[in-house]
């Protein structure tokens, strides 16, 4: 039987881990929370979304890990096995990223404009239009997911195309919500908002992740605090009801996922609607089974230990190969890189003291992916240029009316909430796409309506 045993540390580990959280939850009350506003401000915030990703996968991970480091890994002994002085290295780097992050983003008071975002109203703004945008994006979700043989330089633009179900839909619950009536039967409460939520669970459907669901969790509820600017009433309880409906969620999710990609049998869905996920092999449950789910820390870890003395630097260009990746095309650019350091990390790193080689993608964590490339400075820089990144984009998105504000929050926070796990490049690159995908069609949307609609535009 094994034992469980949790991350060895000294008395300097207890005092950094103190210090982690201490900052983690100060952030929002001295940097979002400003003039009287209560924690939805931090729901409404680009930092504000990273930093409740980066608390469950890097703060919180860490004190489970620190109570047991074998259940919750991997049900070996090589986290366990670690020197204290790893994992102090490791907190010390999370720290600094953490603070290059907030400072960087400190830099969105200097976008005074709508930039990139300033014609998203031309997509969601006309009421009756709504409908026809949700069939639109729906069908170019359809084509990047399903096997049309769709040229892989469009897979990607289709695909963010179609995740833009968000903008139609949020416009539609922030105006529900923005109306003095919304909490009795009037006009606003037609089925139409619900209906807007379709394209989303089809995409969830056709690619069943769960940042799929969350977005379509996330619209009514920002849709909210975009329109009140308030946490709703009865928000602890929300909470409460929604964490073990997410667990359950997260369980139904990988079964689907098994029949949907695996084969397996459709009443397995239905086993993990009312199964505790625990079995003769691993008694631990649903809760072990999710805890296990957040290993951004355990890569960040593995990576600090086996780096440089093992694996040496690499070198790459992670700093730029995310701007390269995000704003060159594919049609201009056939040889682009792609995504594959989960695989790569996988291969090396994760694998390297169980000697399972798996082909499995394994996210390598954004801190830990700048430490490998070029140690700890790239990891301070590499947290400025992301937290300018999510800086600009914040200032952009605040100067936009409430359901514009809460579309863009929406659609980025699907990203940037599990940013965190994921390569450096990956992130920036994937920011960058939509920014330039978001941009060109607000540009021919609002093209559109001129031509369509001259006096309305006039």
């Amino acid at each position: 039987m094994i034992e469980r045993v949790g991350l060895p540390c000294a008395a300097s580990t207890w005092w950094l881990g103190v210090l982690l959280t201490g900052l983690w939850l100060i952030t929002p009350r001295l940097v979002l929370m400003r003039g009287g506003q209560d924690w939805s401000a931090a729901a409404r915030s680009f930092l504000g979304i990273f930093w409740l990703g980066f608390g469950v996968a890097i703060v919180g991970r860490f004190w489970l890990l620190l109570h047991d480091a074998v259940t919750y890994g991997d049900n070996t002994y090589r986290l366990a096995d670690l020197s204290p002085g790893i994992i102090d290295l490791t907190l010390g780097l999370a720290i600094a990223h953490w603070l290059a992050v907030v400072v960087g983003f400190s830099t969105r008071g200097a976008w005074r404009t709508t930039g990139g975002f300033g014609t998203l109203h031309h997509l969601g703004a006309r009421r009756d239009l709504r409908p026809v945008q949700a069939l639109i994006f729906g069908v170019c979700m359809v084509l990047s997911s399903g096997p049309f043989g769709v040229p892989l330089a469009l897979v990607t633009a289709l695909g963010i195309v179609g995740s833009l179900w968000i903008v139609p839909a949020a416009y539609a619950w922030a105006a529900h919500f923005a109306s003095p009536d919304a909490d009795r039967s009037n006009e606003s409460a037609t089925p139409a908002r619900y209906l807007l939520l379709l394209p989303g669970l089809m995409h969830y459907a056709l690619s069943p992740f769960r940042e799929r669901l969350l977005a379509v969790v996330l619209v009514p509820l920002l849709g909210y605090f975009f329109a009140r600017r308030r946490a709703p009433r009865g928000m602890l309880l929300l909470v409460l009801v929604a964490g073990p409906l997410l667990l359950k969620a997260s369980a139904i999710t990988t079964a689907y996922r098994d029949v949907l990609w695996g084969d397996q049998p459709l009443s397995s869905v239905m086993d993990a609607v009312w199964s505790d996920g625990s079995d003769d092999d691993d008694p631990g449950g649903q809760m072990v089974h999710v805890g296990r789910r957040f290993h951004t820390l355990d890569s960040l870890l593995l990576t600090v230990d086996l780096v440089p003395l093992v694996f040496p630097h690499s070198g790459r260009t992670v700093l730029t190969d995310g701007f390269v990746r995000g704003l060159v095309p594919r049609v201009l650019m056939p040889n682009k890189e792609l995504s594959d350091r989960g695989p790569e990390f996988a291969r090396t790193i994760w694998s390297y003291h169980s000697g399972d080689f798996s082909e499995a993608a394994i996210a390598p964590s954004m801190t830990g992916d700048l430490y490998a490339a070029g140690g700890s400075w790239y990891v301070v820089i590499g947290g400025l240029i992301w937290g300018a990144l999510l800086g600009m984009c914040d200032g952009w998105s605040r100067r936009l009316p409430a359901g514009g504000a809460a579309a863009i929050t929406i659609f980025y926070a699907t990203q940037i909430l599990p940013a965190v796990e994921r390569d450096f490049a990956h992130a920036v690159a994937s920011l960058l796409q939509s920014l330039v995908v978001i941009g060109v069609l607000g540009i021919l949307a609002g093209t559109l309506a001129a031509w369509a609609f001259p006096q309305e535009v006039a």
